[in-house]
């Protein structure tokens, strides 16, 4: 062989390697792109169940739904009450004379009147409970992604812990499914719509005095998701 021919195939070896390289190079890309086209990423997997866990509570509320009573909320007339707008998740109205307060708790609010005239009557809560005057606790988790499971789980909490407690439910609520749950004491409503879960509890002690129905019923039937 010649020096030029030796020289020639010098010079041709790295380029042969450089081409094979590059086409191993360019067949594993491949391969991976086919892997990862195949194989769901973690966003699509957890969109998944997240899908098949809401699929779940709904079921279970379906299913806890037809086995208790249903009940319509009594007619109130709200045409002149406020509406309750910048708590997050929801909406309602409440009368003129009453305020809306946050609660202790974040995402808490507690509707009342403003003269606090129910803390002075010695059979409300406020005077029973040595508190501050709240006749509606209102508790709304606007963040929750398990808001139906939590609903449900509550539900059955409270029927273990008080037996002879009485659970109804409103459906004809623009907010959903509302389950009520009364036992001695207190009145509680449970409901979750669009990630929203909210609790609104009233005790029954203050449910006797004068217009404090008509403000949770009126609550009940003016409640509305803003998203």
């Amino acid at each position: 062989m010649s020096p030029m021919n030796k020289k020639v195939l010098i010079l041709s070896i790295p380029m042969i390697l450089a081409v094979l390289l590059l086409g191993w190079w360019l067949l594993l890309r491949e391969q991976r792109s086919l892997q990862n086209t195949e194989r769901p990423t973690v966003s699509d997997s957890g969109l998944a169940q997240k899908q098949v866990q809401q699929v779940d509570e709904k079921s279970q509320l379906e299913a806890l739904a037809s086995q208790v009573e249903r009940i319509s909320i009594p007619r109130v007339d709200t045409a002149t009450w406020q509406v309750k707008s910048g708590i997050p998740g929801i909406e309602f109205k409440y009368p003129s004379g009453w305020e809306v307060k946050p609660n202790l708790s974040k995402n808490s609010y507690c509707v009342k009147t403003r003269d606090d005239r129910y803390a002075k009557i010695p059979s409300s809560s406020a005077q029973v409970l040595q508190g501050d005057e709240c006749v509606l606790q209102i508790d709304v988790d606007p963040e929750n992604s398990q808001g139906g499971q939590k609903v449900f789980d509550s539900l059955q909490l409270l029927q273990k812990q008080y037996p002879d407690g009485k659970m109804s439910i409103i459906q004809e609520s623009s907010f959903g499914k509302l389950f009520i749950f009364e036992d001695s004491s207190e009145t509680r409503v449970y409901a979750s719509l669009d990630e929203v879960s909210l609790i609104i509890r009233l005790w029954n002690m203050d449910k006797k005095l004068d217009g404090v129905s008509d403000v949770f019923y009126g609550v009940l039937s003016t409640l509305r998701p803003t998203r």
